[in-house]
Parts: C-alpha cells; structure tokens; sequence
C-alpha cells in the first residue's frame, strides 16, 4: 500500500501553536548544540549501556547504564575537535564516521563539524570499495571509526584513499591497529593554550548556516553512490520545522537505534534531541535486545521503521493467538473497543462516556500490560523509509502508542510530511512540515 498525503478533515481537531526552543537563534548546528550546553549543563545528555567486564573474582559483570551531562558531553567534544585540528582537520576539509548508532559516533561528528569541516558517514556494513568510494568523493582526511574490524577494513583500502592522513578508532578494546589513534590519544592533543582554544571557538562560531555540514551517500542501484549536500541551514530548518508541529520539550527521552549513518536518525536521534536539551539513550546494537532496552530505559520518544512496528504487532497477535479462548476473546474484545475509538478520531467526534469507561477497563486489563513492554512511558513513536499498514498503525493506536507516520527525502535532510499528534490518519504521511 503506498502512503499518501493526508486529505483534509476540518472535524479533526488541532493542538495549539507550539513554541520553538530556543534554537531559533542558532547560526549552525554546533551553535544550536552550545546553546543547550549553556541552558542545561548539568541536565543528562547521553546514556549507554557499559559494556560487560570481568570483576576481580573473574565473575562477569554485565554492567548498567552509565550517563554523561551536556557539560561532560561538550568537554569530551571540546578536547576531540581540539585534537582533530591539531591533525589539521579543518574548514575546507572532510572526515568520514564508520560504525553503529553509539554515544562516540556523536562525539565524533560534533568534534569534526565543530573544527568547521564536514562529516559523510559510510554504514559499517559497506564492503570495502564503497568505502573508498565515498572516503575518495568527499577528500576524507580523517576517517573515525568504531572499533579494530572497521579499522582493519580502512587500513586495507588506505593506499586507494591518497587524502586520509588518520584514522581515528572509538572502541580501543583489543588490538588497535598499527597507526591507528585512540579517542584518548586525540584528546591528549588538544592541550590547553588559551589562545588556541579561543580560536577554535570563534571558528565555529562564524561557521555560516549555507556551508555543507554533511555530505549523505544514497545507495545508487546501477552506479556508485551518490553524495547528497547538505547544509547547516537545512537541518536547522527541519529541526524547526518539527519542534512546531510536534510537542517536544527537554523533558523527552529518546532511544537512539537506527543508523546514524542515515539522515533519518542523524536529526531524529542526534540534532533534534540535543537541540531540544533532551536525554539520548543509545540502545544496545543487538535488535534481540531493543525490547528489553525500551523497558529499561523507559523512553518518551523512539523512531523506527515499519517493520519493527509489523514484527511487534506479529509477536502480540502470535502470543494470543497461542492462549486460551478467555484471553483471546478478551484481547479482541479491547482491541475492538480501539477501533471504536480511532473511528471516532477520524469522524472528529469525541468518545462516549460508555466507550470511555470500556476503555479504562480494557486498558487495566489488556492494554497497560502491553505498553509496559516498552517502558510504559511513550508519547510518540515516529516511522519513516517506507510505508506503516494502516492496520498496524491503529493497532498500536487502539493500545494507547500513537505512531507518527512521516515521508522525507535525504536530500530534505530529511523530513517533508509528519501526522501530527492531534492531525493524523493512519496509511497517509500527513501534511508538510
């Protein structure tokens, strides 16, 4: 079924203007983070969970859920640009970031943008000439990636990409390759000359909103990739342009666990939640482990792509289907009472007091049982890349998960059209942003 734009219905009711944070301000996408970092330094900006280790009875430990403040996350960015510039990354230049959705692969693109360069990022699962490829397309001086095997890879293709001078590894644990540089050993370098670091910030202070930040790699299906140019200006935009249609605050939660790779989670996952002085938390790169990440973290706000809303609505169809006739009957019977409930949405009428004390018991029964798998505390699941089936879309609807179904472009960095909380039809990509 292929999405369309949502028709007009005058019956549905609309939130009220919504405020802008205050990045409106902003000159570029660095400035629009700083400006956080001075409103909420000491508000939890990123969370992850620790890797497991051995204790010192060789006992493992599985390690929990560390966190990092926006004044701790703009320090470690601080010291990582300095130490990139030390290397000569610079305006003019360009740096690649290869590995999975991760809080390092943030630092790493706020430190390289901060020294006025730009970032094109290569999916970890590239074979080695598209690597080159985009490393060669864009002048990459200075390639990061995540741990020994991406850096293994870079290193074999090194005599092919003439400009790369460093390779950068986020994840030092095992061997690190010759001539490879830890985060740590980039940090070291970044020294503390007054003069050198007020340089660096009135560098990227004066970085213009029309200046390339990224350069985005489709996926070319008869040639090489090609390189989508985008601007500070137009993510500032898109980051705007959803903070007026979509009620966010710093309060949110976000589950960061598409590729940042894609433009897609690079605003929904990184510029947008870090604009609005919300938390990230990065779930682990195993999808077996996202429903249990959900229910740890408890987030406000995930975006995902269609099949992973059609493989929950699977599993919770498949799990009553497999129970008694009672619990089935009792499923159907609240899931009727949501479609009840939808109906009335979409012919702009409010619920009966009958429907509504129906589906206080449903939700007691059925309903909150389920949401809790997922933390219990969702506001708004976002979906994009491809078409949501209506029916999923008002199955988690009927649950009290509302899906905000959107289209956009790589080349619209990235959103178009977005449901709104308040504006939506389920099959349709909404109006434009």
């Amino acid at each position: 079924m292929t999405a369309q734009a949502t028709p007009a219905h005058p019956m549905v009711a609309h939130g009220e203007p919504l405020q802008v944070p205050p990045a409106r301000q902003a000159n570029n996408l660095i400035d629009l983070v700083h400006h956080t970092v001075e409103r909420l330094p000491d508000k939890e900006a990123m969370r992850w969970k620790a890797p497991k280790s051995k204790t010192g009875d060789g006992e493992a430990d599985d390690g929990g859920w560390v966190s990092r403040t926006y004044r701790e996350m703009w320090d470690v960015v601080t010291d990582l640009s300095l130490g990139m510039r030390d290397l000569g990354l610079g305006p003019g230049d360009a740096a690649c970031v290869v590995g999975r959705t991760r809080p390092e692969w943030v630092l790493a693109d706020l430190a390289a943008l901060a020294t006025g360069a730009i970032t094109a990022p290569i999916y970890p699962q590239s074979e080695p000439n598209q690597a080159a490829f985009i490393i060669n397309n864009v002048g990459a001086k200075l390639v990061i990636v995540e741990n020994a095997q991406q850096a293994t890879k870079i290193g074999g293709i090194r005599s092919q990409c003439p400009t790369v001078e460093h390779v950068i590894i986020m994840d030092p644990s095992g061997k690190v390759p010759e001539g490879t540089l830890t985060f740590a050993e980039v940090k070291a370098r970044a020294g503390s000359d007054p003069e050198v670091r007020r340089l660096w910030r009135e560098g990227w202070q004066a970085i213009g909103a029309d200046q390339t930040v990224t350069v985005i790699h489709t996926s070319g299906t008869t040639a090489n990739p090609k390189g989508a140019m985008l601007t500070h200006a137009n993510i500032l935009f898109n980051y705007q342009a959803v903070c007026q249609v979509v009620d966010l605050s710093e309060d949110e939660l976000f589950l960061s666990w598409l590729p940042l790779s894609h433009i897609f989670e690079r605003v929904a996952g990184e510029f947008l939640p870090l604009g609005l002085g919300a938390t990230v938390a990065y779930a682990e790169p195993v999808i077996e482990r996202l429903a249990q990440n959900m229910a740890d973290v408890q987030p406000t706000i995930m975006a995902a792509v269609p099949r992973f809303y059609e493989r929950v609505y699977g599993r919770v169809l498949a799990t009553v289907e497999a129970g008694p006739p009672t619990r089935q009957k009792i499923f159907h019977w609240a899931m009727g009472l949501g479609a009840q409930k939808y109906a009335n949405h979409v012919a702009g009428r409010g619920n009966s007091p009958w429907l509504t004390a129906r589906l206080k018991v449903a939700d007691a029964v059925v309903f909150k049982k389920i949401r809790a798998r997922t933390g219990g505390g969702i506001r708004y699941l976002i979906s994009g890349s491809a078409p949501l089936a209506r029916e999923v879309g008002e199955f988690f609807y009927g649950m009290g998960l509302l899906i905000l179904e959107g289209y956009g472009l790589t080349e619209t960095s990235p959103f178009v059209s977005i449901n709104r909380p308040h504006d939506f039809l389920f099959g349709t990509v909404g109006t434009p942003a």
